[in-house]
C-alpha cells in the first residue's frame, strides 16, 4: 500500500537560514512526488497534530545549530526529551502526543539542516544553501529508498 507522506519545512524565511526548512521543502515540493504533501510553518504547534494525523510519515525539516550538516533520524529511535512551551514545542513532543492520539499509526523523522546566519533578511548563507543541497539528496534518498513503496 502507497504511504502518503508530509514534507513539513519548518522555519521564519525572514531571518535568513532559520528559513532552511522551508528552502528544503519548497524544492522537494517542485519535484511533484506522488503521494509526497510539502507544507511549511513559522514553529511546531500542537494543533499540527491534526493536520499531520491522515499522513503515514512525516518529515520535518528545520534549521539547526549542531555541529553536523545535516542530521536525518526516526524519532522512534530517540532517547531526547521532548519539550513543551508557550512559544511552541519541539517534534518529540509532536510526535508522543501523536503516538498517544493515534497510537502506532504513523512514523516521525527530523532532518535538521545547519545553518549559520540568522539575522533578519531573506538570503540564505553559503553555507546554508550547501546544506540544504545535502538535505534535500537525502530526503529523495529516502523518498525513494526500498522502505518506502509508492
Amino acid at each position: 500500500m502507497p504511504h502518503k507522506i508530509c514534507l513539513a519545512g519548518i522555519g521564519n524565511s525572514l531571518r535568513s537560514d532559520d528559513g532552511l526548512g522551508a528552502a528544503v521543502c519548497r524544492n522537494i515540493e517542485e519535484l511533484q512526488i506522488k503521494g509526497v504533501s510539502c507544507f511549511c510553518y513559522h514553529q511546531l504547534q500542537i494543533e499540527l497534530v491534526e493536520d499531520f494525523k491522515d499522513f503515514d510519515i512525516v518529515i520535518i525539516v528545520d534549521a539547526s545549530l549542531r555541529e553536523a550538516p545535516v542530521r536525518f533520524y526516526s524519532l522512534q529511535e530517540t532517547e531526547e526529551a521532548g519539550t513543551s512551551s508557550s512559544h511552541g514545542v519541539d517534534a518529540l513532543f509532536l510526535y508522543r502526543l501523536s503516538q498517544q492520539l493515534y497510537p502506532g499509526k504513523q512514523q516521525y523523522f527530523v532532518c535538521e539542516v545547519k545553518g549559520h546566519e540568522f539575522e533578519m533578511g531573506t538570503s540564505l548563507s553559503a553555507e546554508g544553501k550547501a546544506n540544504a543541497a545535502i538535505a534535500i539528496q537525502r530526503i529523495r534518498d529516502f523518498l525513494y529508498s526500498k522502505e518506502i513503496n509508492f
